[in-house]
């Protein structure tokens, strides 16, 4: 495991430094005991998912939701939430639910957009999936990679590596002789120094920004897996293709000169003859392709399931 050792003044959020600085001479066991409450209400908004900053503030703002108008200012004291951000984030809600209602609605009726109709229910764990990759679809040229993954002899890491400590790497990131250079670290803020375990081999950030002893820290969103971030990418200019991979039972099936499936390594970001940028291979996957103007063209990717019923079938027509 990996083990936690944050800075206590540098984990803090910016609430509790505000109420430190107006406070300069509160008792420490008052202080103590605030510290406590803080850490104690980000936990209970911390369970939607482990690895997932983002999915924080949705229990947060969900949870508003359900919290009677002449308790709400309660609430936010009590949770170290700043109320003119919380505001605005329910206006901004509104206006989107207005746009989906006007345009799906069937009756020819004003729309009105209640605050009940802001609820919803806790997500499953497929909509979490979903969600991540929406999240990606906006970030999709925000992600890092562990830098050990792509870099183990430079990023070594031990069970005695704080997570803060442990590097990443963005996409795209202009290559150095020195790859540290490179290397960007997890927010002391972040959901993940809670964790206790590696964290996720890519993530997705949404700003870097220097931090203490000259090192690049990234906010992070959430993280992503392989197969998702593919399938985000794959409209884009962020994504290529190897040739199809042969051997280990693994085989192309031809249906036409011009068309065929095959499994294929997808790379992100940089591609491989690009020594100047990141970039990275992702897991094989299976692909219907077509070839269009002399190049082939990936069409649809397909479940290891749909490839194996493809298989049988030519199979059987042999």
């Amino acid at each position: 495991k990996i083990s936690r050792k944050p800075n206590p003044d540098e984990n803090l959020d910016d609430k509790i430094r505000e109420h430190d600085e107006s406070t300069p001479g509160m008792d420490p066991e008052l202080k103590k005991e605030l510290r406590s409450k803080f850490y104690k209400s980000r936990s209970q908004f911390s369970k939607l998912d482990k690895f997932s900053d983002v999915f924080r503030l949705l229990s947060v703002v969900s949870a508003m939701d359900y919290v009677p108008k002449e308790q709400k200012e309660i609430f936010m004291k009590k949770n170290f939430l700043r109320g003119k951000l919380m505001e605005e984030i329910v206006k901004l809600r509104k206006q989107l639910m207005y746009i989906i209602k006007s345009n799906t609605s069937k009756e020819n009726i004003a729309v009105v957009i209640r605050n009940e109709d802001l609820k919803s229910d806790i997500p499953s764990v497929i909509q979490i999936k979903l969600l991540k990759q929406m999240i990606c679809a906006g970030f999709v040229d925000h992600v890092a990679v562990r830098a050990d993954v792509l870099f183990p002899d430079d990023a070594k890491i031990t069970n005695r590596t704080s997570i803060i400590n442990i590097p990443y790497i963005p996409v795209l990131a202009t290559r150095t002789p020195n790859i540290e250079d490179c290397f960007v670290y997890i927010h002391p803020t972040s959901i993940l120094n809670n964790l206790g375990e590696m964290p996720p081999k890519y993530m997705l950030y949404y700003s870097l920004h220097l931090g203490g002893n000259n090192k690049t820290r990234m906010n992070t969103l959430c993280d992503i897996a392989s197969t998702p971030l593919a399938n985000i990418a794959r409209k884009g200019l962020l994504l290529t293709y190897s040739k199809p991979l042969t051997g280990q039972g693994l085989k192309t099936v031809n249906l036409s000169p011009t068309e065929r499936y095959c499994y294929v390594v997808p790379r992100f970001g940089s591609t491989v003859d690009n020594d100047l940028k990141i970039g990275w291979d992702l897991n094989p996957i299976a692909v219907h392709q077509k070839k269009q103007k002399g190049q082939w063209t990936v069409i649809k990717f397909i479940t290891r399931k749909g490839f194996q019923t493809i298989t049988g079938e030519e199979k059987e027509k042999k």
